[in-house]
C-alpha cells in the first residue's frame, strides 16, 4: 500500500471501487484512467502514477494480442478441426518450399530476409486424413505466438527454437528436422490414431492412446450417458467384434461400432 493512502479523495476511492467490480477489459481500463485522474498531483504519489500507468499498459497490451489474436484467425483460412502442424525457422530456412512440396501449392518464395509478413498455410492429404500445416513468419509477432500455440506440432526447420519457444511459453510438442519430411512421416510425428464409424469414410482423429470414451465424446459429449456397449475391430482387438468397455485404448485404424440406448 502507497504512502500518502489516506489522503487520497473519495473519487479515487470511487473508481477503485469500480475497477474492482469491472469484468471487460475496455471497463477496467476506464476506471483506471478515472483512478489516474483522481491522484494528487503530489510528488508523494509519484509511485502510485506509475504503478497505475503500468497497469493500463499491460491492460492495453492485452487487448492487442487478443484482438490480433482474433484477427489472425479470421485472415487464415484455419480450421481447427483438422490436425495442425506450425512450421518455424530463421528467415529462408525453407518453410515455404517445404509447404509447396508437400501440400502441391505455388506460393512465391525469396531469398530476401523476413519477406513472409503473415502465416501461409497449406493443407495436404494422407490416407483419408487431411493435415494443416501453417508457415509463421521468422518475425513472430505477438498473433503467430498465439497462433503456435492453438496447434498440435511445431515443426522448427534447421535449427533448434526451443529456448525460443520456451520463452514464448508455447507448450506445444516440437520437434527439430534438417529436409523436408514425407506424409508418412509427418503423420506419424502427430502421434494420433484414425478411428472409423460404420460406414464412414472420414476416420475420428484422436491423440494416441486414446480410449473409447474419448471417441464417443469426440463424435457427440451427451452420447457417453446413453453409452450401453462397443464392439472393436482392429489392431486393438483381439479378435474382430470384440465388445469392449468404455475405458478400452483404442489403436490406429480401429473400427468401433457403439450401441447406445433409445430414447
Amino acid at each position: 500500500m502507497y504512502q500518502g493512502k489516506k489522503r487520497l479523495p473519495a473519487k479515487y476511492h470511487e473508481w477503485e471501487a469500480k475497477y474492482s467490480e469491472a469484468r471487460s477489459i475496455s471497463d477496467r481500463l476506464v476506471c483506471l484512467d478515472g483512478m489516474l485522474l483522481s491522484v494528487p498531483k503530489d510528488d508523494a504519489f509519484n509511485k502510485m502514477r506509475a504503478y497505475l500507468n503500468k497497469r493500463v499498459k499491460d491492460l492495453k497490451a492485452k487487448s492487442e494480442r487478443d484482438k490480433l489474436r482474433e484477427e489472425g484467425f479470421k485472415q487464415l483460412t484455419f480450421n481447427k478441426d483438422l490436425p495442425t502442424i506450425g512450421l518455424v525457422g530463421y528467415t529462408n530456412s525453407g518453410k515455404t518450399a517445404l509447404i509447396n512440396q508437400l501440400c502441391k501449392t505455388n506460393h512465391s518464395s525469396t531469398i530476401l530476409q523476413f519477406e513472409t509478413k503473415r502465416p501461409i498455410i497449406g493443407v495436404l492429404e494422407h490416407e483419408g486424413v487431411k493435415i494443416q500445416l501453417i508457415e509463421v513468419p521468422s518475425t513472430l509477432e505477438p498473433k503467430d505466438i498465439q497462433l503456435l500455440r492453438n496447434v498440435n506440432l511445431v515443426l522448427m526447420l534447421k535449427d533448434d527454437l526451443s529456448s525460443l519457444l520456451k520463452k514464448y511459453d508455447i507448450r506445444v510438442r516440437a520437434v527439430m528436422i534438417s529436409d523436408i519430411p514425407s506424409k508418412e512421416e509427418l503423420w506419424l510425428m502427430l502421434d494420433m490414431i484414425r478411428v472409423y464409424s460404420p460406414g464412414s469414410r472420414e476416420p475420428t482423429l484422436l491423440p494416441k492412446g486414446s480410449a473409447v470414451r474419448d471417441f464417443v465424446l469426440k463424435l457427440r459429449s451427451n452420447w457417453l450417458k446413453l453409452f450401453v456397449s462397443a464392439k472393436v475391430t482392429g489392431q486393438s482387438a483381439k479378435y474382430p467384434k470384440q465388445e469392449v468397455s468404455l475405458n478400452h485404448i483404442l489403436k490406429d485404424k480401429d473400427l468401433v461400432e457403439l450401441k447406445l440406448k433409445n430414447v
